[in-house]
């Protein structure tokens, strides 16, 4: 038996390597010993975009009802950590290669041998990239995501049948095997909680903006990236700028540019097709504080990229840009659908056809030059949002009425 507190077994991820999947090969086989009481410690393998780290919310809070004394670790991407921090659901996280200076193998070995020092009973492997550590990483009792057979050569072209489910019900598939099921189609909706502190935040640094959200003075926040797909999912920068030009001067809108690091130049092109008078933040926030200031957001605008989502998680009205995705695969789940609005080209092309998961893979697609978002016009989106905006402020100025005596007709 190999013990887990062997000084040996520690200090050579290489060796543990092998020894760990001798170990998940015997137990997942069925050589181990029979049936287990409930794991104290389970490992989430989380290794995976911000949006897809969010569609696994419904099925980790299924893993929290399922063993709710466990304490629950989630292995991610340095991209993702904040995420997973931020989740009630889990209590502490691994960073999947941390530190950049190190070689692959290196830091592999670091980060099996800080999982063999966990000594966890179960693992739940949501990414096929935390299966290939789990593969190494001597836990004995591992469910997987099921990929079809040669996904990562030519997608799900020979199994059609897993392009039918969005990428919220793949992964409460994995954890079926755990007898772990929605209750109700709500637990098929992913959800998101902003703490009072970071909500404040975010309305401060509003106000330090000159901006304060009221229904008579909206606020509209863009984001203009959407990593994946070489570039194609992005709508245009300049359709972004005329766009928040209209908004400004035809509905006295005050605009707010979010994004990251790599958003900066398209989100300056945006403010100074208005002239200055819409505000970036673009590369200013961490991805919580992103996340966050979508909550002083009357309407948010995007593509298909993590914070659309998050957008809609916080039923914060959203009018959502796709072209390229598969919709039945990654269209946004709101909280409320009455929140969102879909914009689609014009006319509609297929979809790509392989999941965005291959774009790190070792057989990664090459994608030609793609115009289909530019099919969606700046007038189509400026018609979506200024109907959720006419909504917003409709149901700000109605009286409040009892929930009791409410009309079905009255909740919209």
């Amino acid at each position: 038996m190999i013990s887990m507190r062997d000084d040996a077994f520690q200090s050579s991820g290489s060796l543990a390597a092998l020894r760990g999947l001798a170990r998940s090969i015997a137990a997942n086989v069925g050589l181990a010993p029979g049936k287990r009481p409930d794991p104290a410690r389970i490992l989430l393998g989380l290794t995976m975009p911000i949006g897809d780290t969010l569609f696994c919310q419904p099925a980790i809070a299924g893993i929290r009802r399922r063993f709710p004394q466990a304490r629950l670790t989630a292995l991610v991407w340095e991209t993702t950590q904040e995420l997973a921090q931020a989740n009630p659901d889990i209590d502490d996280i691994i960073l999947y290669h941390p530190d950049p200076a190190l070689d692959f193998i290196s830091r592999l070995d670091r980060t099996l041998c800080e999982m063999y020092a966990r000594r966890f009973q179960l693992m739940v492997n949501f990414s096929a990239s935390s299966n290939c550590v789990g593969i190494l990483s001597g836990i004995p009792r591992q469910v997987w995501q099921r990929l079809p057979w040669g996904f990562w050569l030519w997608g799900s072209a020979f199994a059609p049948e897993y392009g039918d489910q969005h990428a919220v019900d793949h992964y409460w598939n994995v954890v079926a095997d755990l007898g772990i099921t929605p209750r109700s189609p709500a637990e098929r909706i992913p959800r998101w909680q902003v703490s009072v502190a970071e909500r404040q935040a975010a309305h401060a640094r509003l106000a330090g903006l000159g901006i304060f959200p009221a229904p008579t003075l909206p606020v509209v926040m863009l984001h203009p990236g959407a990593a994946g797909f070489g570039g194609r999912k992005r709508w245009p920068a300049d359709r972004f700028g005329a766009l928040a030009a209209r908004l400004i001067n035809e509905h006295d809108a005050r605009v707010v540019v979010l994004g990251g690091p790599q958003d900066v130049e398209s989100a300056a092109a945006i403010v100074a097709a208005t002239a200055g008078r819409a505000v970036s933040l673009a590369g200013q926030l961490t991805l919580s504080e992103s996340i966050a200031m979508l909550t002083g957001a009357t309407v948010y605008i995007g593509g298909d990229t993590g914070l659309t989502h998050f957008a809609a998680a916080l039923a914060v009205p959203t009018v959502a840009l796709y072209g390229v995705s598969d919709l039945v695969q990654f269209a946004p789940r709101p909280l409320d659908p009455r929140r969102l609005r879909l914009l689609l080209p014009r006319p509609l092309p297929p979809p790509a056809g392989f999941f965005i998961g291959t774009e790190g893979g070792p057989f990664a697609p090459h994608h030609p030059p793609d115009d289909r978002m530019e099919h969606i016009s700046v007038e189509r989106v400026l018609t979506a949002t200024v109907s959720l905006l006419a909504r917003e402020q409709h149901h700000a100025e109605a009286p409040a009425v009892p929930l009791r005596t409410a009309p079905a007709d009255a909740l919209d």
